[in-house]
């Protein structure tokens, strides 16, 4: 092929390169409009990368403990809300019915607070009532998330069995689909069932667990 041909076969990628007016156009600036829509330059590593990193650890730490303490404090609240609520029926202040008249009150009165419908205030009542014999346990309690509680106090029959999940939980910082997942997977029943495979660390975990597989 001769140095024409060589040229008709190039020239049509470097004409993408340039404007109609035969000029390569500059890469776009970002100006203050664009930065009002929200976009901005992305950020490549520089020598101050590990300060930034820093900082956005302390961010992630600080939004951690915030959503723990959040976790303990309306875990505190439902625990306190079942123990007024077993307070009046064991007093005879309340007969049943008047659960339904409380769900029903806040409902109407105060549509903006939620998650204390009926069967609510009744798992409430639950809650308090399988844990308040058991400090050490209870005291556990607000370091799970509501749903964590309500998971074990749903698949878990035994006391031994709630109080191994409850430890498992808090230590090995399980996410609640884990948490399912162990308890499907019948974690507790497989280490009864083999006694002999209880590790360490579960009996660190678990101080009694190797006289709850002898005694079962």
């Amino acid at each position: 092929m001769d140095l024409r041909g060589q040229r008709s076969l190039i020239a049509p990628h470097f004409a993408n390169l340039f404007n109609t007016a035969g000029v390569m156009p500059c890469a776009p600036v970002l100006g203050a409009k664009n930065l009002e829509k929200g976009v901005y330059p992305t950020a490549r590593p520089r020598k101050h990368e590990a300060d930034f990193i820093e900082v956005v650890g302390m961010i992630q730490t600080a939004k951690a403990r915030a959503f723990r303490a959040a976790n303990t404090v309306m875990t505190d609240l439902y625990w306190n809300v079942g123990a007024y609520i077993i307070r009046k029926l064991e007093s005879a202040q309340w007969g049943d019915g008047v659960v339904d008249q409380l769900a029903a009150y806040i409902a109407s009165r105060h549509p903006d607070i939620k998650g204390f419908n009926r069967s609510n205030l009744f798992r409430m009542r639950q809650f308090h009532a399988l844990y308040r014999a058991d400090e050490k346990v209870a005291a556990l309690l607000r370091q799970l998330s509501w749903t964590q509680n309500l998971t074990i106090m749903a698949k878990c029959k035994r006391s031994e069995e709630r109080e191994f999940y409850l430890q498992m939980t808090h230590r090995e910082q399980w996410s609640t689909r884990e948490l399912e997942r162990q308890i499907d997977a019948c974690l507790f029943e497989r280490q009864i069932l083999a006694p002999a495979k209880v590790s360490a660390v579960l009996t660190q975990l678990y101080p009694v667990a190797p006289q709850v597989f002898k005694d079962s």
